[in-house]
């Protein structure tokens, strides 16, 4: 009698595949992209998942039909959960969900105008975490000169910081001089330019803003540490870089950070359980601890910040009112579409 045996396949270790796909930035930007990342890891830390179910795509292109491509790409080689990286990239990601209508998409800072079943778009109030950063500065400046370095204006979430933090310190410090600077070249060098968010920072330091915050990715990096070379106190962005950013740890404040890491996590696990919701994803902002600095806020003043949060989650101060002085960027903030 003949006898047949078959090799039993291999069990798959990946019960999910996760993709965390960038137009422009790099992993290690210690801002923006680089949370992005770190909730993914999180998210498939969670799941038990192998290195081998990870991965993260630079294109280094904002053309969607070029990072597009790489995504169906992916789709082919069997990944189901892809994270993007920003509101650059919110069309382009909607588009990809619609050819793959069995895979999961979640975008940071991509507001959603309509429901996408397998699309999911985590969105923040930069508003609120810039607000909450300008009174920080506002009442720790010794000068009344608070500066503030911003990525492109074509992306909202840079204006909306730009107007909180305005708003913010003028709302402890009526007599306060803020300095804007956006960077105003396009989104392929715009987050990654710390040249120029140095030249930036020590610009407003001359100025004598002795508070600088920078909402600008790699270029707000630069920004940061020029600043602290030059004894100036500053305010970090997206996650705590007092432990991202230990060049600045003996001049930070705090950082206004976004939920972005938790975000990410909690949404691959819907996604990986069938659950993802679709639509909007509220995601919070907040001041870091104080770390080295908290000296330099009395409770009194802790005690006005907790206060203003407050206020801010309630919706009974406007983080985003008209800032004149900041002309068109009014029209670039879009507020109401990230309102909850």
């Amino acid at each position: 009698m003949l006898l047949a045996s078959c090799e039993a396949e291999a069990e798959d270790p990946c019960r999910a595949r996760i993709a965390y796909v960038v137009d422009t930035g790099d992993l290690d930007d210690q801002s923006y992209v680089a949370s992005g990342w770190n909730g993914v890891l999180q998210g498939a830390a969670a799941l038990e998942l192998p290195d081998e179910c990870v991965r993260a795509e630079l294109t280094n292109s904002t053309d969607a039909a070029v990072w597009g491509a790489r995504i169906d790409e992916l789709v082919a080689e069997g990944f189901d959960i892809i994270v993007t990286k920003s509101s650059t990239m919110g069309e382009g990601t909607r588009a990809a969900a619609l050819r793959h209508p069995d895979v999961s998409f979640i975008g940071t800072d991509q507001f959603q105008e309509t429901t996408i079943p397998n699309v999911v778009g985590i969105v923040f109030r930069e508003d609120i975490g810039g607000f909450l950063a300008g009174a920080l500065a506002g009442m720790t400046t010794e000068t009344d000169v608070v500066g503030v370095v911003l990525g492109c204006p074509s992306i909202s979430a840079i204006p909306r910081f730009a107007i909180g933090y305005w708003n913010g310190a003028r709302h402890v410090n009526p007599d306060v001089t803020v300095l804007a600077e956006f960077h105003e070249d396009d989104i392929a060098t715009c987050f990654s330019d710390p040249t120029w968010g140095a030249a930036s920072a020590e610009q407003m330091v001359d100025m004598q803003a002795d508070v600088v915050f920078a909402a600008a990715g790699g270029t707000g990096t630069g920004a940061l540490i020029a600043a602290c070379e030059r004894d100036a106190r500053v305010i970090g962005v997206d996650f705590d870089q007092y432990q991202t950013l230990p060049e600045v740890r003996e001049c930070i404040l705090s950082s206004s950070t976004k939920s972005i890491v938790s975000a990410v996590a909690d949404l691959i696990a819907d996604a990986e359980r069938g659950a993802l919701p679709a639509g909007n994803y509220a995601g919070g902002s907040a001041l870091a601890p104080f770390h080295d600095l908290a000296h330099l806020v009395s409770a009194e003043n802790a005690m006005m910040l907790e206060d203003i949060r407050l206020q801010l989650e309630a919706g009974t101060l406007d983080p985003c009112a008209t800032v004149p002085e900041l002309g068109e960027a009014n029209d670039m903030a879009f507020c109401a579409t990230v309102a909850p």
